[in-house]
C-alpha cells in the first residue's frame, strides 16, 4: 500500500510537472525539474508515511521520515529522467508504458526509504 500511495500522491503530480517543464523556455526546465522533484519528494513521503503499517515498530521516526523523503526525491529524479527521455525521443519510446513506470519509481523508492529508515 505504501508504494501505491506514494506513487499516486507523489509520482503522478511529479510526472505532470516534468511534462509541463519540458515545454518551458530557457531555464524553465531546471526550475520545473527542481519543483517537480520537491513535489514528488514531499507528496511521496506523505503517501508512504500515511500508509505505513501501524504495527511497524519505528524506533527512529524522524530518521524514517527523512530517509523516506530522500527516497521519494531520488525516485522523482529518476522519474524526471524517464519523462524527459520519452519527450526527447519523439515517439521512439512508448510513453503510455514509461510514464506510469516513472510514477511508480517515486512510490517504490519512498517505501524503500521508509523501510531503511524505520529499521
Amino acid at each position: 500500500m505504501q508504494v501505491l500511495a506514494a506513487a499516486v500522491l507523489g509520482g503522478i503530480p511529479a510526472v505532470a510537472i516534468f511534462t509541463v517543464a519540458w515545454t518551458l523556455p530557457g531555464g524553465g526546465h531546471v526550475v520545473g525539474l527542481a519543483f517537480g522533484c520537491g513535489v514528488g519528494g514531499i507528496l511521496g513521503t506523505l503517501g508512504a508515511w500515511a500508509m505505513r503499517d501501524r504495527d511497524d515498530r519505528c524506533p527512529r521516526p524522524l530518521g524514517a521520515l527523512l530517509v523516506t523523503f530522500v527516497g521519494a526525491t531520488f525516485g522523482s529524479a529518476l522519474a524526471a529522467a524517464m519523462v524527459f527521455a520519452v519527450l526527447a525521443s519523439d515517439g521512439q519510446l512508448v510513453g503510455e508504458l514509461i510514464l506510469p513506470l516513472a510514477a511508480a519509481y517515486v512510490g517504490s523508492f519512498a517505501a524503500l526509504g521508509f523501510q531503511v529508515g524505520a529499521g
